[in-house]
């Protein structure tokens, strides 16, 4: 029974699953299962003690990423399904949240680092929570396809990166993303101006901004990527998407104000009904601006793990009650800060080999 309520809580909305769908799965009466737990309250409960029994995997960095992406979530992922799944419906929510302190120290109990244990505790589990939001429940970070091997990784070196203490980038080069690609915007418009698309070479482009063509690449992925933003430029307002360092800023801004653009959507994330029309809001208002301003390749998955980092944060705090994310902010901040860093840097991560030079 507890089997077939642990796949069912793990898959479906709280309010979306039945007592007899659980005992049609057990392969027993309604009846029967009604009493040996009295209420689905009671058998959520039930699972919820019972994950919580179980160890978490000691490789649980690795077996956690492979899983986000499996084509079958298993056992490694379960956990997070289930806090996000039952967490977010307000009938079940009370349930998870009683247990929020014994999740953290089952999660703080795997890291190696003692500093800050129990924040570095849920800033892993806001990682987790909001990639499964973003990428299990609303489809803004791929986790299957062949970007999911991206988003695996992406997990992998964030967790690695709260489990070392070490709120880093490991050779980390910012990209001062303002004004290299307004140079090359600038280049490339004079360039385009003077000889038109077909005979504007990139090589030529990179020579008058003054940059390397594989820096040219690197920030816009292709000559056509650099001529429609040359466009833009002409025709919307230069105020319509700010920079990335400025988003950036304001979201680092944000962990003492609250994150608030996405707080409302988090309790209606589960819902099959208003899910695609969070999915459609998010597309509009975050991940298309803010691929137009992350590196390129895979600038809109770079903009979906971004909000995944954010989404976390407030579902944790905010629906889960993981209060060390409001009480710790200034420690926090540095661990925000390197996830986002990842996303912007981590060249590794997105498939891009740096040249010596």
């Amino acid at each position: 029974m507890l089997a077939a309520a642990r796949g069912a809580f793990a898959t479906r909305a709280y309010d979306e699953v039945g007592l007899r769908d659980i005992a049609a799965t057990a392969g027993i009466g309604t009846g029967q299962l009604v009493r040996a737990f009295g209420s689905k309250q009671a058998l959520l409960e039930a699972v919820l003690d019972a994950v919580l029994a179980e160890p978490p995997p000691s490789r649980w960095n690795s077996e956690v990423s492979r899983a986000l992406v499996a084509a079958r979530p298993g056992r490694a992922l379960e956990p997070w399904l289930l806090l996000v799944l039952s967490g977010a419906p307000a009938t079940s929510a009370d349930a998870v949240r009683a247990r929020m302190p014994a999740f953290l120290a089952q999660v703080g109990s795997r890291l190696r680092a003692a500093s800050h244990q129990e924040l570095r505790a849920a800033t892993a589990m806001a990682v987790l929570v909001g990639l499964v939001v973003c990428g299990r429940l609303l489809g803004a970070v791929p986790v299957t396809g062949p970007s999911a091997r991206i988003t695996r990784r992406y997990t992998q070196a964030a967790l690695g990166m709260i489990d070392s203490g070490r709120p880093s980038v490991p050779g980390a080069r910012r990209r001062p993303a303002v004004d290299n690609r307004a140079a090359l915007v600038a280049a490339a418009d004079a360039v385009f101006s003077r000889a038109g698309y077909d005979h504007a070479s990139v090589r030529a482009i990179a020579a008058t901004a003054g940059v390397d063509p594989a820096q040219l690449l690197r920030s816009f992925g292709s000559k056509e990527a650099l001529f429609l933003a040359v466009l833009k430029a002409h025709f919307i307002s230069h105020t319509a998407t700010p920079p990335w360092a400025v988003i950036r800023g304001r979201m680092l801004r944000s962990l003492d104000e609250g994150w608030t653009p996405l707080e409302i959507t988090l309790r209606s994330a589960t819902s099959p009904i208003a899910g695609p029309i969070i999915r459609a809001d998010m597309q509009a208002r975050f991940l298309d601006p803010y691929a137009e301003v992350l590196p390129s390749p895979h600038a809109e998955l770079r903009a979906g793990l971004a909000i995944s980092v954010m989404t976390g944060i407030a579902f944790c705090r905010d629906v889960l009650g993981v209060q060390v994310l409001r009480t710790q902010r200034k420690a926090l901040l540095p661990y925000v800060a390197a996830l986002l860093d990842l996303v912007e840097t981590g060249d590794n991560i997105f498939g891009i080999r740096r040249s010596k030079a």
